[in-house]
């Protein structure tokens, strides 16, 4: 079903624009919390961040979403609302962090939540570092809601990845997944682009934090080294089943490539989200990576492999909801007794880990965190202005959509050139088209049995407008 604007233009609602930075990590939650927006009369802008970015001038105004709250984004975020925008925000990066202490210093910025009416954290554990970062009279706009991406690790909407799951292990058989989340120091672009980064964004002051940051990179290249050597002893050890190493998105996977080089039954593959690689799984195998919380989350077994350790420099949750095993050998065998189901968890473990996990996180159960993120947002004071007030209008906005913009993006393609990041931006987010999302929107409505009245038009490439009929 496409939903065309002049038809559903007249009904009143508050627009809602998300943008998507990471398409493996966030667009299939997103996608949930739109249509969730949607069957509540909200109207909905989704897509790429980059498109909503540089269409946004064209867009209704609503409410629009910050992606963070970091300083280089204090800008974006001010002339959002300069424009009428009302300015929500969240953090992709709360879910798991290593240390407190910089994930503030990184990741929150006083001036940044100024301009935002809201900020939803994934529970109380990542909303009381938030507050502790920004401004007095700002801490009540920190709202413990969770996120749309744990919705998706229920038992519910972990259906929505089933077929998917099933397909992957037709391809490549009885899987281990081995999740990496090395970037800080092996990065698409280079090793050191991650420090140059900080310095570049006023995030390294003096010699110490400098310090503190070369000691990090130092800690997780040895434990990618650590990661690396591993691989042949389970390979040999598994033989019969398929070792798939999934890097994490910002990371050089051609180094990994290198890396499992001469291993038969090894492939670094980063196709799709991780949640259908997950429930494709027999194993995860992780180390302080979300993937481990998403694993426990959907019930897979997941072991944490900790060849190096560090009170400053591990994230705790994702290992503690973990089986944490210290040397290859004892990870191998570990992995073994589970696939051949010799091992299995123990229910008094694994609820003595249900409730950590119910510590950090808001919306593990009851209310969706999704539900509970449009509550939030239909309580704020917003303005909404439509796609068009009058037919005038509406012719307007249609000539924008079909010819404005995309002479628009030309131009500034030839203007600015050649983007010389284009296949690390593409390696985060490759594409997403029309027929791509309806058939992930036609999922969702099977396995939920809601959004029956939810529909998608396109705008221009990779954006959205989620929309429902009225009644």
């Amino acid at each position: 079903m496409v939903l065309r604007y002049t038809k559903y233009d007249d009904l009143p609602r508050i627009w809602l624009l998300i943008p998507i930075e990471t398409k493996v990590r966030e667009y299939h939650a997103k996608l949930l919390l739109s249509c969730v927006a949607a069957e509540k009369g909200l109207g909905v802008i989704l897509g790429h961040k980059g498109a909503l970015a540089s269409n946004v001038r064209f867009l209704p105004r609503g409410i629009i979403f910050g992606n963070n709250i970091t300083t280089d984004n204090e800008a974006r975020l001010a002339r959002y609302r300069e424009m009428g925008y009302t300015v929500a925000a969240w953090c992709e990066e709360g879910i798991a962090y290593r240390n407190r202490q910089s994930y503030r210093h990184e990741r929150v910025s006083s001036g940044a939540m100024a301009q935002a009416a809201v900020f939803f954290a994934w529970g109380d554990y990542h909303a009381e570092d938030v507050r502790r970062a920004i401004a007095l009279g700002d801490r009540a706009k920190v709202v413990s809601s969770g996120s749309p991406r744990l919705d998706l690790l229920r038992p519910r909407f972990r259906e929505f990845y089933r077929e998917e799951a099933q397909r992957i292990k037709e391809r490549h058989g009885r899987i281990v997944l081995v999740n990496t989340n090395f970037h800080r120091f092996n990065h698409f672009l280079g090793r050191g682009t991650y420090l140059e980064g900080l310095k570049s964004r006023g995030k390294v002051p003096n010699a110490e934090r400098e310090a503190f940051f070369q000691q990090w990179v130092a800690f997780l290249g040895e434990m990618y080294k650590a990661f690396a050597r591993m691989l042949g002893p389970l390979s040999s050890a598994l033989p019969d089943h398929t070792i798939v190493l999934r890097p994490h998105p910002s990371e050089n996977h051609d180094a990994w490539k290198r890396e499992v080089k001469g291993l038969p039954n090894v492939k670094v593959l980063h196709e799709g989200g991780s949640l259908p690689w997950i429930l494709a799984s027999e194993v995860v195998i992780h180390n302080s990576c979300a993937t481990g919380i998403e694993a426990f989350g959907m019930g897979v077994p997941v072991v944490s492999y900790r060849p190096l350790t560090s009170e400053t420099y591990d994230s705790s949750l994702p290992n503690a909801v973990s089986r944490e095993v210290f040397k290859v050998q004892d990870l191998v065998e570990v992995v073994m007794a589970l696939v051949s189901g010799e091992l299995r968890e123990e229910s008094e473990s694994g609820g003595e880990k249900r409730r950590l996990a119910q510590r950090f996180f808001t919306g593990l159960e009851g209310k969706l965190a999704s539900e509970a993120i449009v509550d939030s947002l239909e309580q704020l004071d917003v303005r909404p202005i439509p796609f068009a007030v009058t037919p005038v209008h509406a012719i307007a906005r249609d000539l924008t959509f079909r010819g404005i913009l995309p002479t628009w993006a030309l131009l500034q393609r030839l203007v600015r050139g050649a983007n010389p990041h284009a296949a690390y931006l593409h390696q985060k987010f490759p594409s997403l088209g029309l027929s791509e999302v309806q058939v992930d929107l036609n999922r969702l409505q099977k396995i939920s049995g809601r959004f029956a009245n939810v529909g998608i038009t396109e705008i221009c490439e990779s954006l959205f407008c989620v929309t429902a009929r009225a009644g």
